[in-house]
């Protein structure tokens, strides 16, 4: 997680990285890593609206594949 001033607010980006191996990883990597990240992307939209700012999603980056 990385914390930057940008104008009107804070800029919050965070990377991730997963490794699924073995039958589950063959079978359903993919499906785990799109969940995970509806999950986070579902946590920051939340966490902006606590703070009562706005969560604007910003384009991936290597981690969807």
């Amino acid at each position: 997680v990385e914390l930057k001033a940008a104008e009107g607010g804070t800029l919050i980006s965070y990377t991730t990285e997963a490794s699924i191996g073995g039958k589950l990883g063959q079978i359903g990597g993919r499906l785990i890593s799109a969940s995970a990240k509806k999950i986070a992307d579902d946590f920051f939209q939340k966490f902006a609206k606590e703070l009562g700012g706005e969560a604007v999603a910003l384009e991936s980056g290597a981690g969807d594949e």
